[in-house]
Parts: structure tokens; C-alpha cells; sequence
């Protein structure tokens, strides 16, 4: 699924690039926005910037990159949007982009972990990993298990997880979670579900560190959904039925608000909609689920990342 390798690129046009490490807080803080070129990461860093954010926004295709970054530079103003490319769906690349990020600032006070798609028919990463849950689930682990230490830096760390109210329906396939008996909606809404359930864990397990772990349901959105990662039927499906969704804008409210409101400051662990705690799915709320699936991802996945989620204050 394309080039495994993360890639820092140098924004804005015409100005410095951060190519060392930070050496001392800017008084603006950082957002570390993934999937930021279209749709409701997009809107969502076009807000942030607009609220005096330093931004690193993170895509994979480099032109649509590239002008994501020109767009927010006028925002944000010169010197404070930096673009990474990266393919979320390898593991080693995503764990490159953990390392760059790291490099680069300090502390970061907001990550969005906003990309995720639904693919059909089945795809696999350029790892061999079926692609939903290479993108909807291991990536964001991975990101935020190896940022804890700049997240933590800053005192007040946010991570805000994409979610979605597929995880209603959703059920882990403990035999088969990469789903190689394959259904789109079934592997979608099953990762919406592992990552309900891994952040909640994550709240419980990292509670001691001043930094929460919460989930967005944004909505349904026009946002171009699918129509890069789903053909036939499916995009056909997704095309009408954003005829009657809401607008990317709409849907970075949920977000934005977890990402800056200070009534959700300390606030870990929840699931909210339309800027409310809501209760997820009786599943998403099983402890035992999570306390297993983050054991399972952390053991898939620490051969690549050695030090994930070890991070202690």
C-alpha cells in the first residue's frame, strides 16, 4: 500500500525548517494531527491553527500534503505548520513517525488520531496486516504509545481518538481479528470498537500521567469517507449516503473541543458525542476486553517498537 518509509517535509514554504529539536516550550502549543489532509482532520488543524496552535499534521499522499500545509501556513502564520508523510498502515513507518515527532519537540500538548478508513475489498499492508486494523487500531496505538514522554512533558497531555458509532455493532473476533474471513462494515466497526476499548485501558493503566485518553465520535460526515479505500458497492453506498451527512466542519467539533476546552481538563477514559460524555456500547465498557486486547496489541507490536507504552513519570 505505498512507500513504508516516514518523511518529514520541510513547511512552510519559505521559511526555516524545524530540521533540529526544539530546545526550549514555545508558548504556543503543539497538536500532532494524522490523516490532516482532507476531511475532519483537515477542518479540525484549519481550527487549531486558527486558535494560534503549532501544528505537525501528518498525511500520505505528499501533494495533498503539501498544499494542506500552504493552506494552514497562511493561518497559523509563518514557521508554525510542519508537515510529516507517512503510511499509518506499516507499523515500521508509523514507528519512524513516532521517532521523528519526538526528535523534533519536547512536548506535545494534543494528539489527534484522526486517520482511519473502511476498506473494500480486503487490503493488506505493505506488512502483510489486513488494512482496517492496521490503520483504525495499530497505528494509533503505536503513536501514542511511544509519545507518552512529550505528551507528559507539557503537564497536561490530550490524546483524542477518532471513533464512531459503528463500535455499536461492532465484536471482536479473538480468532480472527484481521478479519481474513472478511466483511467491510464487520472489520470497520470491529476496530471502532478495539479502540474504544484500548483507550479506556489506557486511561486506567496510565492514570498516574498527566495526560488523558479520550474517544470523538464526530458524526457522520461528508468528508470524502471510503472513496479512496472502497470500490464497487461500497463506494457506490458511502457516495449516496453522504448526500445526507454532515459537513467536515460539523464533524471537528467533538474533536476540537476535547482537544482545547478546559471543562474537560483531568477527563480520561470517555466516549463523547456532540461535546458530551456519552456511554459507549456495553462491550466498548468490558474491562476484562480491554486489559486483553491492549496485552495483545502490545505484544504484536513491541518487537517493532521496543519501549511502547513503557514510558513512567
Amino acid at each position: 500500500m505505498g512507500d513504508s518509509a516516514a518523511e518529514s517535509i520541510p513547511f512552510p514554504l519559505g521559511s526555516e525548517p524545524a530540521a533540529g529539536r526544539e530546545t526550549s516550550r514555545s508558548n504556543s502549543p503543539l497538536a500532532v494531527v494524522t490523516g490532516a489532509t482532507r476531511g475532519i482532520g483537515e477542518a479540525l488543524s484549519r481550527r487549531l491553527a486558527a486558535a494560534r496552535f503549532r501544528l505537525a499534521v501528518v498525511g500520505r499522499d505528499t501533494d495533498r500534503l503539501r498544499t494542506t500545509v500552504r493552506a494552514l501556513d497562511l493561518i497559523a502564520g509563518s514557521g508554525r505548520v510542519f508537515g510529516f508523510r507517512a503510511d499509518l498502515t506499516s507499523p515500521r513507518s508509523t514507528v519512524d513517525l513516532a521517532s521523528e515527532l519526538a526528535r523534533r519537540f519536547p512536548a506535545i500538548d494534543v494528539l489527534v488520531n484522526n486517520a482511519g478508513a473502511l476498506f473494500s475489498p480486503r487490503q493488506t499492508s505493505v506488512d502483510g496486516v489486513e488494512a482496517t486494523w492496521a490503520l483504525n487500531v495499530e497505528a494509533p496505538f503505536l503513536l501514542t504509545g511511544l509519545l507518552l514522554e512529550p505528551l507528559a512533558r507539557g503537564g497536561s497531555g490530550r490524546v483524542v481518538n477518532i471513533g464512531s458509532a459503528a463500535h455499536r455493532t461492532g465484536r471482536l473476533d479473538w480468532d480472527d481479528l484481521e478479519r481474513r474471513r472478511y466483511g467491510a462494515w464487520g472489520a470497520y466497526a470491529q476496530s471502532k470498537l478495539a479502540l474504544l476499548l484500548w483507550t479506556r485501558e489506557a486511561a486506567r493503566r496510565y492514570a498516574n500521567l498527566p495526560i488523558s485518553f479520550n474517544v470523538a465520535h464526530p458524526g457522520f460526515i461528508r468528508s470524502g469517507f471510503g472513496q479512496t479505500s472502497a470500490r464497487g458497492a461500497w463506494r457506490a453506498v458511502l457516495t449516496v449516503a453522504e448526500l445526507f451527512a454532515r459537513s467536515s466542519a460539523a464533524g471537528a467539533t467533538t474533536p476540537y473541543f476535547l482537544a482545547t476546552s478546559p471543562s474537560v481538563a483531568g477527563v480520561s477514559g470517555q466516549y463523547f458525542s456532540r461535546c458530551r460524555s456519552v456511554p459507549p456500547s456495553s462491550r466498548a465498557r468490558d474491562p476484562e476486553a480491554a486489559a486483553r486486547l491492549f496485552d495483545r496489541l502490545l505484544a504484536t507490536l513491541s518487537s517493532v517498537a521496543p519501549g511502547l507504552w513503557t514510558f513512567q513519570r
